[in-house]
């Protein structure tokens, strides 16, 4: 499952973003974990790349980054 923390806002979200999510939910599911997105564009200044909807982050405390960056670039 994606899901979103309740905070979580976005004005947009770029296609780039939305390619991506379904090769990282496939990594998730390989742990059998759910990808929680834990920021959208909310929270982010003006020049960052959050606000214009070409970075999300994702709860990933219950993955170690190795075996996520693993999962990822198989």
């Amino acid at each position: 499952m994606i899901a979103c923390k309740p905070s979580v806002r976005f004005s947009i979200l770029r296609p780039e973003i939305w390619s991506i999510l379904g090769r990282v939910y496939e990594a998730f599911r390989q742990f059998d974990q759910d990808c929680i997105i834990t920021c959208g564009t909310d929270g982010h200044g003006a020049d960052d790349p959050h606000t214009h909807g070409f970075a999300i982050d994702l709860r990933t405390r219950h993955i170690s980054s190795s075996a996520l960056k693993h999962a990822l670039c198989d």
